[in-house]
């Protein structure tokens, strides 16, 4: 692990209480993977609180508004032939957030 890695702490960590927009879904099935793939466009602009610390409380950073939009991916897969539908659920941000 990194010194930096070792060095970081979250002391509060909350994204409040209003949820991210999912403001369009794209639709994709790989059948060679037996998966499925949504892209989501999300949208947030809300107050949080988010507070770390580095090298052991020396240094205080926090935010408490975050604003951001970007796609989501999300990959359903592989696929069953029962419930749940689906081995696993796989989710990642493909492209860097725009605040």
């Amino acid at each position: 692990m990194s010194i930096f890695l070792r060095l970081f702490r979250f002391l509060e960590f909350d994204l409040g209480e209003k949820p991210p927009r999912i403001t369009a879904v794209r639709f994709h099935r790989r059948t060679e993977n037996r998966q499925i793939v949504l892209d989501l466009d999300i949208s947030f602009d809300g107050p949080i609180e988010v507070e770390v610390a580095l090298f052991k409380r020396f240094l205080k950073l926090g935010a408490n508004h975050a604003e951001l939009r970007g796609t989501a991916r999300v990959i359903l897969g592989p696929l069953l032939d029962e419930i749940p539908l689906f081995g696993a659920v796989t989710w990642y941000l493909p492209d860097r957030p725009v605040s």
